[in-house]
């Protein structure tokens, strides 16, 4: 008997077997230190067409079996993937959970998801200011930027980079500073 969509909203620990259909709206990759080109792992941000979010992760040698499967804006079927607690200092999302690519998961094309604008989680600037939001998951932006500073060089504990200072106004003046650093610090001064 084939199985229904589960929403990612109702995805539990136990929940297995589920499947889910999802469009990849990020995708990111991490870098190995001495072959920065090649990655050690990809994590992904998917929705589903209710606009619940859930990260995903690709790591090791599972990555030749899926990478090419896996695109920004791609719309998919994915089952038989662990669920584990959404940890860390970093997420993409606010679900509980994520989800981990094994072996036995399967990814099939699907329809198209028609549910854009859940691709963005947006937070005004004085939630920002104010530490309201939890500033261990990502958020994103819309700004214009008023000010700008040079381009500067500086070391880190990963080495040398680039680092940019921007002021950013939202459509309610309310401003921001923001620093963006490495190649995107880079784009964005060059631009």
């Amino acid at each position: 008997m084939p199985l229904d969509i589960t929403p990612i909203s109702q995805l539990t620990l136990g929940t297995d077997p589920c499947k889910i259909n999802v469009r990849i709206v990020r995708l990111w990759g991490f870098p190995k230190k001495d072959k920065p080109e090649e990655f050690t792992g990809i994590d992904l941000l998917l929705v589903d067409e209710k606009g619940s979010r859930i990260q995903a992760s690709v790591k090791g040698k599972l990555l030749d079996k899926f990478q090419k499967d896996l695109k920004e804006g791609k719309c998919c079927v994915l089952m038989n993937f662990e669920l584990c607690p959404n940890l860390g200092k970093f997420r993409s999302c606010d679900h509980p959970y994520k989800i981990n690519f094994i072996f036995y998961t399967c990814v099939k094309p699907s329809e198209e998801i028609p549910n854009l604008e859940a691709c963005f989680n947006l937070c005004p600037f004085p939630e920002i200011l104010a530490r309201r939001n939890d500033d261990t998951i990502f958020i994103d932006i819309i700004g214009e930027i008023v000010g700008m500073n040079e381009v500067k060089s500086i070391t880190t504990a990963e080495g040398p980079t680039k680092l940019l200072n921007l002021q950013l106004k939202d459509l309610g003046d309310s401003l921001i500073d923001v620093a963006l650093w490495g190649k995107l610090a880079e784009d964005v001064y060059s631009n």
